[in-house]
Parts: C-alpha cells; structure tokens; sequence
C-alpha cells in the first residue's frame, strides 16, 4: 500500500509543479509585453540604405522604401491624383551606391512628379506622409506659425505660481521671463540706457498667480516710475517677439488705421407727425385756438430735419475727435507738437499715429468700441 501511495503523491507534486510553471510562464509573459517604441523617423532617414532596386508601381515602391527604412508611408491620393499621380504610377529607382533613405524617397517622388506640380512629404504621428509640395508648403507654414504664437501666448495668459525678485538685476529678470515662457525677447539695451536705465538696474517684485504679461506690466511701471511717455519703458509683442523699449523709439513712424463708425454717427430723422388739436375756448368758437399740443411754440424761424441732422452730427464727431486727442494728451497729435492726426471720411474715422500712440491709445481703450477695418 505504500508504493502505490508514494507514487500518488510523487504524481500530483510533479502535476502541481508543472501547473504552477506554466502560470508562471504565462504571467511572465504579459509582464514582458512592452508597449511598441517610438520610431525617430529623422534619424531613420538620415541612415545609409544598402544597394538595392526598387521597382513597381507608387504603391509598391513606397510600401517597400518603408520596410526598408523602419517607418511606415502615408500618402494623400486625393492630392495627388489631382496632379495625375496615382496608385498605379510606375516608378524604377536603383540605389547604386550607399546614400540616405532620404535622398532616395526624394529620387522616387522626383520620378513621378509631373512637370509643375512637384511632390514632397512630411511627418505626422511618427510616419512619413508623401503629398503635393504645395499642401506640404501650407502644412509646415501653419505649423511653424502655431509654434512661434504658442510662447507668446504664454507671456499674455501663462500665469505662474510665484514671481519673487528682491533688487535682482534687470538682465536677470528678463532672462528668467524668457526661459520660463519660451519665447524671444529683445531688450533696446541702447534706448534703455539714454533713459537712464542699464542691465544692473535693480528690480523688486513680489506676486503670485499672475501672468508674465502682468508681470511685465508690472516690472515696466516700476521703471518708468516719475517718467514721462517718450522716457517710459514698454514692452509689446512684434512679429512673435516680445519687444521691451522706450517710448521714444516707439515714438517714429506713423501707422494709419481705418475704424467704421457709421453707427455712431447715425442721426435718427426727425419726421414731422400729425398735428393733434386743440380747443382753448368752446366748440364753434371763432377764436378757439387750434395748435397742436406738440406745438412748443409758433413763432421765430423753423429750422429744417436736414439743418439739425447735419448739425447733430457735425457735434458727434467733434465729440468723438476731443476724446480720442484727450485720451492719450494733445502732445501726441500734430495739433499739440506730436505726430498723430483725426479724420473723417464718409463713415470711416482715420486714424494716423505711432506705435506709442496706440499702445497708449489701447491701454486707454477708447477704440474697443469701434470696428477696425485696416
């Protein structure tokens, strides 16, 4: 009885074993599935492909140019097809020597492309993606675009925890500001310097949770501190570049802006209603007095709709006029010694000022109202 019972035993120990290792195994092999690398589609196509012939039609061709290159072919027919390339188009292109994966998917679109409409490609979501030179021209642009708004856009709404300078130099400050946001700065350090201010001066700043747009506000105010507009120190964004200078070299050049202001001037006409009457003695009465009680008075002269409508709107725009000059002080305006000018031109109000004008104009915000059409 004893061996057939050791040998039971010694046979549901080995099935235990061999269960158990097989779990093992299995889980094993789960915890070892890892997630698909990322393909670095530059560095593949900068690598030198071996001697080879690739031959067929576009479809093979560029199906077997990703095998070869590791990173897998998109292309955009609809575009293509336009061009009168398509699926079906042969290509022949023999790699005689080592040269860039490339230089050779360039070679292939350069065969198939048809006389002034060049083909050319680009990458998206780690892959390769052939499609006209033009949509491939939009793409990029647009792309290079969202890049150099998305650090500025940081300076006006990227609010940070804490700003805490404590007479840091002023070099320093705007350093920080521009590594923390990403975007370009350019310092007049020349014009700063004839204001009396250099890359030492001290700066003092504690806030939190502001912008780096406030933050510059804030910094450029504790400059400007007892200046006057053309001494101040401002900063503004230029072509994807935050600028901080002086309000005399922004104080150059003119900029004409032309603003719609049809509705402001509109004058509602005045028609003339019925006359309702109106009997001061009794009924019948010869003498009774038949004015209208509207009627604020019947003597002296009657001034025409188109007399008053004229005048009305002669005085909207002179209002209008003084409080665009006296927004931003009548030394801005030719008028007062400065270089800005107001006019009027049908429904439009034309505007012609520097740079400093309408960044004192905009901070004043008479113009929010008014609808710039150039």
């Amino acid at each position: 009885m004893t061996k057939p019972l050791s040998v039971t035993l010694l046979c549901l120990t080995a099935f235990f074993i061999l269960a158990f290792s097989s779990v093992s195994v299995s889980t094993g092999a789960v915890k070892k599935k890892a997630k698909p690398k990322r393909v670095d589609v530059k560095k593949a196509l900068a690598a030198e492909l071996p001697k080879a012939v690739l031959g067929g039609s576009l479809t093979q061709v560029l199906q077997e140019f990703g095998l070869i290159v590791g990173v897998p072919v998109g292309v955009d027919w609809g575009g293509l097809e336009i061009t009168g390339v398509t699926h079906k188009t042969p290509v022949s292109v023999q790699i005689r020597k080592k040269v860039t994966g490339e230089k050779v998917l360039e070679l292939i679109l350069m065969r198939v492309s048809k006389k002034g409409s060049p083909l050319s490609w680009y990458v998206r979501n780690d892959a390769i993606i052939v499609a006209t030179q033009e949509r491939v021209l939009a793409i990029k642009s647009r792309a290079r675009a969202a890049a150099s708004r998305k650090p500025v856009a940081q300076v006006a709404r990227g609010a940070l925890r804490t700003h805490s300078f404590k007479d840091e130099p002023l070099r320093n400050v705007i350093e920080y500001y521009r590594s923390v946001t990403n975007a370009n700065f350019y310092v007049n350090w020349k014009a700063l310097e004839m204001a009396g201010i250099g890359k030492e001066t001290p700066i003092t700043l504690i806030a939190k949770g502001i912008s780096v747009g406030k933050a510059l506000d804030m910094v450029t105010a504790q400059l400007s501190d007892g200046k006057g507009k053309l001494e101040s120190i401002y900063w503004l964004v230029s072509g994807g570049v935050v600028t901080i200078t002086t309000g005399q070299s922004l104080n150059t050049n003119n900029i004409i802006t032309i603003h719609e202001v049809g509705d402001l001037l509109f004058t509602a006409p005045n028609f003339k209603g019925p006359r309702l009457g109106r009997s001061v003695k009794g009924a019948g009465d010869a003498s009774s007095n038949d004015s209208g009680i509207f009627d604020v008075g019947s003597s002296g002269p009657e001034t025409t709709e188109a007399e008053t409508a004229a005048e009305t709107r002669k005085k909207t725009k002179n209002s209008l006029q003084k409080i665009i000059v006296d927004s931003i002080g009548e030394d801005m305006w030719i008028e007062g010694g400065g270089k800005g000018s107001v006019r009027y031109f049908r429904n439009k109000l034309i505007i012609s000022q520097t740079k400093l004008g309408y960044m004192l104009l905009k901070k004043a915000g008479v113009l929010d109202g008014f609808k710039q059409i150039k």
